[in-house]
Formats: structure tokens, sequence, C-alpha cells
């Protein structure tokens, strides 16, 4: 296997909030988002589910984030065996970001210079899930 060919993109996996979710999140990290509703002509589905998304695409520059609601019959588990995490070196977009995310979530570990030379903090946003953000401050302290 040639291992430069190798990418990991974020799949997340809601209970019908992934527009809403998926909104938020472009409305924070920008990017062009593609939302995929379930299609009755493609994928048998209860008419409850026609509102929900079968799948989405956040592209963000060279990264992705990618989303679906749950299929019909299955619960979604939120959990804290994942988390997402942001690296940048922008302090004031890290900040921003950092922020945008807690808006109605929870902070876990404030955004806070560390003995790494980075700004990291977590947060769980209101959606469940949960994000790092690790700012390498570099030179800049």
């Amino acid at each position: 296997m040639n291992t430069s060919d190798l990418t990991f993109t974020t799949y997340l996996t809601f209970d019908g909030q992934c527009a809403e979710a998926m909104k938020f999140y472009q409305g924070i990290f920008g990017g062009e988002l593609l939302l995929l509703p379930f299609d009755p002509r493609q994928m048998k589905v209860p008419e409850s589910h026609l509102d929900k998304i079968m799948h989405s695409t956040l592209d963000i520059g060279t990264t992705k984030l990618m989303a679906s609601d749950t299929l019909p019959g299955f619960n979604v588990r939120q959990g804290n065996a994942y988390t997402i995490s942001i690296g940048l070196t922008d302090p004031e977009e890290a900040t921003r970001i950092f922020h945008a995310l807690s808006v109605q979530g929870d902070v876990i570990m404030p955004l806070q210079d560390t003995f790494w030379n980075a700004r990291y903090g977590q947060v769980q946003d209101r959606f469940g899930i949960q994000w790092m953000m690790n700012c390498d401050l570099g030179a800049q302290t």
C-alpha cells in the first residue's frame, strides 16, 4: 500500500439533526456544503425520513467533514470514544472557532496556553460532538 495516497475523513452520524449540525459547522469553518436528503426513488425509507439527510459533505479547503442522519430503525449512541482534532497556527482563529463550537455546548477544558507551546482546549458542541483545538504557537509566544 502506498500510504501517501491514504486519507482519513471524519464521518458523523446524527439522529435527525444532520442538516442543522452541518450548517452550524459551515457557519464556523466556511466551505461548500452538500446536503443529500433521503430519496424514496433511490432508497426505500419511511415518510418520517424524507426530511432527513442520507449524506452530506462539507468541503473546507483540502479537508472534508461528512455526515448523515441514521438509517431507519437504527439508533445513534453519542459517546466519548471519538473526538475531532483541529490543528492550526492562528491563535485568534483558534479562539473564534473554540467559542463558536461552545455555544450551547460544554467546555471540557478551557482554551489555554500549554507547556507544549500550543493553545489547547476541548469542547463538546450542542450536538454532542467533541472537538480538540490545538493551536501551535511556534515563535508567537
